[in-house]
């Protein structure tokens, strides 16, 4: 059996494992939930978002039908791999989820614990900093990265048959993460089309209306990283 040895955590990606992280992100869940039901600015800044997707309806929707699609491929491909191919993927999936540090959290029985980290993964590194980055610097391209890598990471939800309540559970927890990120990639999208009207003098507008999809990601996968933790330590 070959693999690969994972260095060990260090700097934010330790610390995130921790109880505290759990108490600080459990805090910052708490403020969140009373500013969506409190007038202020959070819910200001979040109808300043919604109001940049209605003025790019178009490109937000076929940003979502294109990359649901590449999703959908990915599962259905799933779906007619041989049972040799199970072992080998799932393999692969468990080693990227222990990479993180999903695996030691989501052990712990801590469903705060293992909300930080999905968190952190899910927000920090791919949304923030990767989605969005790569929406930033490539635009077009965004797409065909998120493309491809939303199309690999179907294919292991194709391996697995929930049925009834257990794929309405699951359609749920898709449903909150990857409207996230097919929004930070649709931002890209928004980046390019403001550029292509009105020319690069309306740059700060532009990146401005990408980076005002990252307040909607974060509210979907502050909930998205709760639901996940409950779906797999709390549900009994």
């Amino acid at each position: 059996q070959v693999g690969f040895r994972q260095p060990a955590a260090s700097g934010l990606r330790a610390w995130v494992q921790t109880n505290q992280a759990a108490w600080v992100f459990s805090v910052l869940s708490i403020a969140v939930l009373v500013m969506l039901v409190v007038p202020g600015p959070l819910r200001r800044l979040l109808l300043r978002s919604l109001n940049v997707i209605r003025q790019h309806r178009r490109t937000y929707v076929f940003s979502l039908v294109l990359l649901g699609s590449a999703f959908a491929a990915g599962t259905l491909t799933g779906r007619q791999l041989p049972e040799e191919c199970t072992a080998a993927i799932m393999e692969t999936v468990e080693a990227a989820v222990d990479s993180v540090g999903a695996t030691e959290a989501y052990a712990s029985g801590s469903i705060p614990r293992a909300a930080a980290v999905t968190f952190h993964q899910n927000f920090i590194v791919v949304s923030a900093s990767t989605l969005t980055g790569l929406a930033l610097l490539f635009r077009v391209p965004a797409y065909l990265f998120g493309g491809l890598s939303f199309y690999v990471q179907a294919v292991p939800f194709g391996l697995i048959d929930p049925g009834g309540a257990e794929l309405v559970l699951l359609l749920i927890l898709l449903l909150l993460e990857l409207v996230a990120y097919f929004s930070v990639i649709a931002g890209g999208g928004f980046l390019l089309v403001t550029l292509v009207k009105k020319g690069m003098r309306a740059l700060p507008e532009a990146v401005g209306k990408l980076l005002l999809m990252l307040p909607i990601a974060a509210v979907l996968l502050i909930a998205g990283a709760w639901y996940e933790a409950w779906l797999l330590i709390g549900l009994p």
